[in-house]
């Protein structure tokens, strides 16, 4: 028998054990930490290039949903209390919508109702019903790719949501970040992430600054914001086209 492993055969009921050294445990121990190592190398990595793909702006052809939400605040159980989804296609802003107001899981005051405009009978909304919201807004998502301002932000916070009325969550590739798109087609600009105003204001969009942080509103705005980056990108590809022809 080896040094690292002693068998004990245990003929009366006919089972192999394995006898570990020392040695051995040492061994097994460096694997395990080894391939702890790498487990997180490979989820650095994974992270990294999943985080890229927040820049990307989508194809212009693919059904896309711009998303934006209102918390009660930015703990961790602060949960969302506004979720409002648009659908774009073929980089224009359609009719079709999902709006929906969610009951504050902790106490909040009647300013706070009145600022994000939440009616009162959000308050008597119980789990079941609200879940039920959720499952519409997966339906509505379905599989395409969502667009928000401050896409991780909006990501965590739903999927929270989402595991929270257990539900399935949304996979991290499918979500690109406007606040992102714009600071990677604008380079020139500065290297800071812009605020959604600042972006309406550079691209001279419209916006009532007293409607802003509310999930409906702000919606529509990273939607024309969209809207306006694929009017600057198109163009420029059609003039370039129409030069090589």
């Amino acid at each position: 028998m080896s040094k690292e492993h002693n068998q004990l055969i245990l003929e009366d009921c006919g089972i192999y054990c394995s006898i570990e050294s020392d040695k051995s445990i040492l061994n097994i121990k460096r694997d395990h930490e080894n391939n702890k190592k790498k487990e997180k190398v490979k989820k650095i990595n994974k992270d990294k290039e999943i985080n890229n793909y927040l820049y990307y702006l989508p194809f212009i052809k693919n059904r896309i949903i711009i998303i934006d939400t209102e918390v009660t605040g930015i703990t961790s159980i602060d949960n969302i209390i506004e979720l409002c989804a648009r659908e774009m296609i073929n980089g224009k802003l359609t009719s079709n919508i999902f709006h929906s107001f969610f009951k504050p899981k902790k106490r909040v005051s009647v300013d706070f109702m009145k600022k994000h405009q939440i009616p009162k009978e959000v308050l008597n909304y119980t789990y079941e019903s609200e879940k039920k919201l959720f499952e519409d807004f997966l339906f509505f998502v379905d599989n395409s790719i969502i667009i928000s301002h401050n896409a991780i932000y909006d990501r965590d916070k739903i999927n929270n949501e989402l595991n929270y009325y257990n539900l399935p969550m949304i996979e991290k590739y499918q979500f690109r970040c406007s606040m992102r798109i714009f600071k990677e087609r604008f380079k020139y600009l500065s290297n800071k992430f812009y605020q959604l105003k600042e972006c309406c204001e550079y691209l001279k969009i419209k916006y009532d600054i007293k409607q802003l942080h509310i999930a409906e509103y702000d919606s529509l705005l990273v939607g024309k914001v969209i809207e306006k980056i694929y009017e600057d990108v198109y163009k420029i590809f059609n003039k370039n086209k129409n030069i090589e022809e």
